[in-house]
């Protein structure tokens, strides 16, 4: 389709004010991504089979598996339980909990949603160190940090990071050779920075609170599990998944099965009870699913207009077609778009044709096309 055609400006518009919805903060973004979907399948712009390949199902599916089994640790109380079993093997030190929280946050944000453990971890901590009398600010700062980083580790810490992955046709072990050794040197720069800033509060303010303190009352971890049959039949399907993500591309399955067949048997356990399978399903937060879908029909439809073709060539002529330079620009553009509109970054996901420019000219350089996936949250 051509740019000015009337229905390509349409397209165009629609992508556009669809957009502005979803950053203005006073919509609610699940429903505006469907709404513009719903638009952009209205112009006549995509067909029945469009709307079908459009949606990345495969991201879908990794969500999916992995929502399941950690709305369902997080009912059975794993969180609290990790986070009171730390403190207390270190008596609530200022010093090692500084250090050891962070981490802790970190690992779990690298296998599970980065919200559903902030927002248990934070908690926790602001228990413990209001108990010392402690600010508990710079411990959470510090967490909130660490879960960021660690999200990047892998391909199932974030939900960006299952787009990309599967958009990119990356194993699990392929996108965790790439970023966890980015996201352990961050989080190794994240912790030092971080200690020289509050280095003083530690050693003086939190340590003389915690010897002048009296016998710290934490909770015994047992009482913060809610559901021991739930938690060890979560754990399990955890370590399954992460299992089968780790060697999925021999067993000859796909990324979304791997996830998918262990969430399962937390829904077989479920229905074998009292409960029934809507209570797990009721955990799930579903408008993201709904909000994804709709962004990848309006990227799919703003495709047809050719506006992505136009953005690849755009970048190869500034760039010269260099390599390093294209790379540096489509990492700070990403950056910077994301802090201004405050939604998860701009992903470019390419899709290679031809050789690299140093071996056959700038003219076969790889055409890209945009996926716009942002949070819900």
């Amino acid at each position: 389709m051509v740019l000015s055609t009337p229905v390509g400006v349409i397209v165009i518009g629609v992508f556009i004010g669809t957009y502005i919805l979803i950053l203005s903060d006073k919509f609610h973004k699940p429903s505006a991504a469907v709404l513009g979907a719903t638009l952009m399948v209205g112009t006549g712009v995509l067909t029945e089979s469009d709307l079908a390949s459009a949606i990345n199902w495969q991201a879908l599916g990794v969500l999916l598996g992995m929502f399941i089994i950690a709305s369902s640790l997080r009912e059975a109380g794993f969180f609290e339980w990790v986070g009171l079993h730390l403190a207390r093997s270190v008596d609530a030190h200022p010093l090692r909990m500084y250090i050891l929280l962070p981490l802790m946050t970190a690992g779990m944000a690298s296998l599970l949603d980065i919200v559903t453990v902030a927002l248990f971890i934070v908690p926790l901590t602001v228990e413990v160190f209001e108990g010392l009398e402690t600010d508990p600010v710079p411990f959470v700062i510090a967490e909130v940090r660490a879960a960021n980083i660690g999200g990047i580790a892998t391909m199932v810490g974030d939900p960006t990071n299952i787009i990309i992955g599967s958009s990119l046709g990356l194993t699990f072990n392929q996108f965790l050779q790439n970023t966890a050794p980015i996201a352990l040197a961050a989080i190794a720069v994240n912790s030092v920075l971080l200690y020289l800033k509050n280095r003083i509060f530690l050693h003086r303010d939190a340590m003389m609170r915690h010897r002048q303190r009296h016998v710290l009352d934490l909770r015994n971890p047992s009482e913060a599990v809610k559901d021991r049959g739930l938690l060890r039949v979560s754990l399990v399907s955890l370590l399954l998944a992460v299992g089968f993500l780790v060697v999925h591309t021999f067993l000859g399955v796909s990324a979304a099965l791997a996830t998918l067949l262990p969430a399962f048997l937390i829904l077989v356990y479920e229905s074998s009870r009292s409960n029934e399978v809507q209570h797990v399903l009721a955990r799930i937060d579903w408008q993201i699913f709904f909000f994804f879908g709709g962004l990848f029909i309006l990227v799919s439809a703003l495709g047809k207009t050719g506006v992505l073709s136009m953005l690849g060539s755009e970048m190869i002529q500034l760039s010269g077609g260099n390599l390093a330079l294209s790379v540096t620009l489509v990492l700070w553009g990403t950056a910077l778009i994301s802090q201004l509109w405050r939604v998860r970054p701009v992903c470019l996901s390419p899709h290679w044709h031809g050789h690299w420019p140093s071996e056959r000219g700038s003219e076969e350089w790889p055409r890209l096309s945009v996926r716009l996936p942002t949070s819900s949250h």
